[in-house]
């Protein structure tokens, strides 16, 4: 958003921001499956129980995709309605960044999942590290390449190929 702003002007900005919140809204459901999970997947890990912890990580994954596609799925079809009675008609231009950002709620789900329940429990916070330093530097160089082209949707394509390499990554 920043670098956004920095490119292009207010308009653009707002239009970005109201498909970002609009894309977002659905991350705290899969934010609190996969914090809820942590524990039990670190005392998992801690008896050495690999095969009862696979179990759970196939259900945890499952569920991940069961509620994501069809939310990302949902969110791509009716873009158009979403942005006119949450952000108003003026951010009918915002209507292709939200299609493009509606599928942030898989990439990142199962990114909270390799994250939360894999290489946390693990101990393994430096290959998350790494993924983050990874993602900073694809999002910087997307957002300047893509931005001053397409604006908004530029910074769309940007957050999505970005997570993307993150999911990537810690996979």
């Amino acid at each position: 958003t920043v670098i956004l702003g920095f490119l292009t002007n207010d308009a653009v900005v707002g239009y970005y921001a109201a498909s970002m919140r609009m894309a977002k809204i659905s991350l705290a459901v899969l934010a609190a499956i996969s914090i809820a999970l942590l524990p039990r997947f670190s005392l998992l890990f801690h008896q050495k129980d690999n095969h009862a912890a696979s179990e759970l990580l196939n259900k945890s994954l499952r569920l991940v995709c069961f509620l994501s596609i069809p939310i990302a799925m949902g969110i791509c079809c009716t873009a158009n309605e979403i942005i006119s009675v949450f952000a108003g008609s003026e951010y009918m231009p915002s209507v292709n960044s939200l299609r493009l950002l509606s599928f942030l709620v898989v990439i990142i789900g199962l990114a909270q999942v390799f994250s939360n329940q894999i290489l946390l429990p693990l101990k393994q916070e430096k290959k998350i590290l790494y993924a983050a330093i990874v993602g900073v530097v694809v999002s910087l160089s997307l957002n300047f390449t893509l931005i001053p082209r397409f604006l908004h949707v530029g910074a769309a394509i940007s957050a999505l190929l970005t997570e993307m390499v993150v999911t990537l990554m810690l996979y």
